[in-house]
């Protein structure tokens, strides 16, 4: 995850630079005047399309698909055979994986072998769990639940990842240097406020409004790439009859939709 932390970094810094350079490289006003505006002129500048094919490149996926799991020191049920249909989670340095199984169960992990029982607070009752880091170590949360299209996931997080594959109830997620990988077969209400940044979706059957408000970053929606683009950096598309509302917010960052 680290590796991915430090592409973003200069991905994020290399778009300052470049974004300062252009503006006084041009004449803005003339410019604008002889071709409509300023979003047209970036959508056919090369070095705009560098630096867009620069940010796609610089972020691959297939790092982030090592189980950092296994690299933890130790774990601990949080909760076993007790169902439970909404978990919020407040952590930094965390990783957090959903699972199907046949059991309700919440695992925390770490790379400590500290007692994990203290490093945490947990409060729950109603089917509901909300977790809370107390110690600064690196985390990792498992979500073990028969039923995963039943569950509303709140994540707060710093330095944090997030990892499904498949549809949940809901999903929230305010989170910074970090990433959110959803692989599912159909599309669920989604909202996410990401800084520095990956968010991927790949749903096999969209239905759904999916609105993003892009800063300083890469979107990529169905192989349609672009940089800030829509009105007001906000990009809208309907799917279907758009039951599900996705919502993404991005300051310098990378999404990807499928």
């Amino acid at each position: 995850m680290k590796k991915s932390f430090y592409r973003l970094a200069i991905v994020a810094f290399t778009s300052a630079i470049c974004a300062v350079l252009l503006f006084f490289i041009f004449d803005y006003s003339n410019i604008t005047e002889k071709h409509g505006g300023f979003k047209e002129i970036i959508k056919e500048n090369k070095a705009v399309n560098m630096l867009k094919s620069l940010m796609e490149f610089s972020f691959e996926y297939g790092d982030l698909d090592e189980d950092i799991f296994d690299n933890y020191e130790s774990g601990e049920f949080i909760s076993e055979y007790v169902e439970f249909s909404k978990v919020s989670l407040k952590f930094d340095n965390v990783r957090v994986r959903v699972e199907k199984s046949g059991e309700y169960e919440i695992i925390l992990l770490s790379d400590t072998k500290a007692d994990l029982s203290e490093s945490v607070s947990v409060d729950k009752g109603d089917g509901k769990f909300n977790i809370k880091q107390k110690d600064n170590y690196n985390f990792g949360v498992i979500l073990r639940t028969p039923n995963p299209q039943s569950l509303k996931i709140k994540l707060n997080a710093i330095n944090g990842g997030f990892d499904s594959y498949y549809s949940l109830d809901s999903f929230e997620a305010d989170i910074v240097n970090g990433e959110v990988m959803i692989s599912a077969e159909e599309s669920f209400p989604i909202n996410i406020d990401s800084d520095n940044g990956l968010v991927k979706l790949d749903i096999l059957d969209y239905d759904a409004t999916i609105k993003i408000k892009n800063i300083n970053g890469s979107v990529n929606i169905f192989d349609e790439s672009s940089l800030n683009s829509g009105k007001n950096g906000t990009v809208e598309k309907v799917i279907g009859a758009g039951r599900d509302l996705i919502l993404i917010d991005n300051i310098n960052g990378i999404i990807d939709i499928k």
